[in-house]
């Protein structure tokens, strides 16, 4: 069971494999905010996150509602060449896409899901090149609309 005397600080600087047991412990009991902030303090303390480990718990995360929780862990990975995870960024702006439940924004912006789709494809995500090109789709439609809200 937990240790309840060790601070945060103390568990993220333990070994992964005893920080990822408080870390589901933590999960498991609902505490989602709990969590996030050990993998966070865990990253400060200089520990590598495994990115497909964190990549599944910043999806759970946007299914619990967690969105900008989620974002900044897809924002870190994508930041070290994650291309699933650029294109969940690209997702979470992409108008055809965008949902208040899915997003932490409060619209979206396909200029900003367009960066995002590029940085995916550049990463190696087969998948961006078909949200590429339905968001340029999209674009063009709303511009032969004369819709400029994009």
């Amino acid at each position: 069971d937990m240790d309840p005397s060790l601070t945060l600080s103390q568990m993220a600087a333990l070994p992964w494999d005893e920080l990822e047991a408080y870390f589901k412990k933590y999960l498991v009991r609902g505490q989602v905010r709990q969590a996030f902030a050990l993998l966070q303090e865990a990253v400060r303390k200089g520990h590598e996150l495994p990115p497909q480990q964190t990549y599944d718990f910043a999806q759970q995360l946007l299914t619990l509602g967690h969105t900008d929780e989620a974002f900044a862990l897809l924002r870190q990975l994508a930041a070290k060449g994650h291309g699933p995870s650029a294109l969940a960024l690209g997702e979470m702006y992409d108008p055809r896409l965008w949902s208040k439940e899915r997003s932490p924004f409060s619209r979206a912006n396909a200029r900003q899901a367009d960066k995002w789709y590029r940085r995916a494809l550049a990463q190696g995500s087969v998948a961006a090149r078909a949200r590429l090109d339905e968001l340029a789709r999209w674009q063009q439609e709303h511009e032969d609309l004369g819709d400029k809200g994009f």
